[in-house]
């Protein structure tokens, strides 16, 4: 079977989110826009990179405008906000009472401090990540046997209002339960903006000349910033993998993308790299 040589299989991208692809589409228009003698001939990939971050950009937007205005997950995250807050603020009262009369005083600081240590400010975050740091908090409210002291103080009522909050924001969000969405086309989106990437490097890579290294010097400013968001990946690969082995082969992957590709040649020569695998959204 004859190869197909194109910049899907010639450039190699880390896997990327549309909110990181995004961030450096505009990166790296910014870094183009700073040369003063921009190659006339990368204008139209130039070009197409901007329109495909005008893209995704337009689709990001319209997913967060989708998810700011669910009324269920609006509705779900007041009624959540409002359980907390009232559990928080009945173990505070109790933890106010001097300790050497009420020895409850004691027992409720111990929750407050291993349960909200930092206050509430995680209820001003967004909604996915909320559910998840009350999610985490029940779980550490269960595990410690709080749950129980909490009933033993008179707080029956706030656990099973927080209860029932907790799981109607969880099916709001679709995080226990499936739920049927508009989902905007951002992963199409992002995936046309990853074709426009290849193509865009593909052409500043094809202007390096070996004789003229003022040309390689020009490639490496206008796609530093594919270059350093491939470092700092590798560099959190190395330190969870706790090897240097993803190391080397990210490292071959960082030259690949900034290179000259090679051009298609017989039969014998070394396949070109595979695209990788798509990305979450």
């Amino acid at each position: 079977m004859a190869r197909v040589y194109s910049a899907a299989t010639l450039v190699s991208l880390p896997r990327m989110s549309a909110l990181v692809t995004a961030s450096l589409l505009q990166e790296l228009l910014t870094v183009a826009a700073a040369e003063a003698a921009y190659p006339a001939v990368l204008v139209p990939y130039r070009d197409d990179l901007s329109s495909a971050h005008d893209d995704l950009a337009a689709e990001l937007t319209k997913r967060v405008s989708a998810e700011a205005d669910d009324p269920r997950i609006k509705a779900a995250d007041i009624v959540e906000d409002n359980a907390v807050s009232a559990l928080h603020g009945f173990l505070s009262s109790i933890a106010r009472l001097p300790p050497d009369e009420h020895p409850e005083a004691s027992k409720a600081a111990v929750i407050v401090n291993d349960l909200f240590p930092g206050g509430l400010t995680f209820l001003l975050i967004p909604t996915d990540e909320e559910w998840q740091e009350v999610e985490t908090r029940i779980g550490i409210m269960t595990a410690k046997g709080h749950d129980v002291t909490i009933k033993a103080l008179g707080g029956q009522m706030f656990l099973d209002h927080l209860t029932t909050a907790h799981k109607a924001y969880g099916e709001a969000l679709g995080k226990t339960k499936v739920r049927a969405k508009i989902e905007p086309a951002v992963g199409a989106a992002r995936e046309a903006a990853h074709e426009s990437l290849r193509t865009y490097v593909l052409q500043v890579t094809s202007l390096v000349k070996k004789k003229d290294p003022t040309t390689q010097d020009l490639a490496d400013r206008l796609l530093a910033p594919l270059r350093q968001l491939k470092e700092r990946k590798h560099k959190a690969s190395d330190a969870e993998e706790g090897t240097g082995d993803e190391a080397s082969a990210s490292t071959a992957s960082t030259t690949a993308a900034t290179s000259t590709p090679a051009a298609p040649g017989p039969a014998k020569a070394a396949a070109p790299a595979a695209a990788p695998a798509k990305a979450a959204g």
